[in-house]
């Protein structure tokens, strides 16, 4: 499965800050130990809309630019 999260650890916490902490922690630790790109692409592929993606590609080129010295 590409991705299962932990659900007594979710019911554990208190607070909606707290939950989407706890699953955003759960996918980063996925991603992070990802043992093919494969499984990471799979991953996002799940995780994101097309435009989801196209915002994502956007910002990083934005970034680009910004260090770049563009405006």
């Amino acid at each position: 499965m590409i991705l299962s999260v932990d659900i007594p650890k979710i019911l554990n916490t208190k607070h909606r800050i707290e939950w989407e902490n706890t699953i955003w922690e759960e996918i980063v630790n996925r991603l992070a130990t990802a043992k093919s790109k494969e499984y990471f692409k799979q991953t996002l592929d799940t995780l994101l809309t097309a435009d989801e993606k196209r915002m994502i590609i956007k910002r990083v080129a934005v970034f680009a630019l910004v260090k770049a010295g563009k405006n």
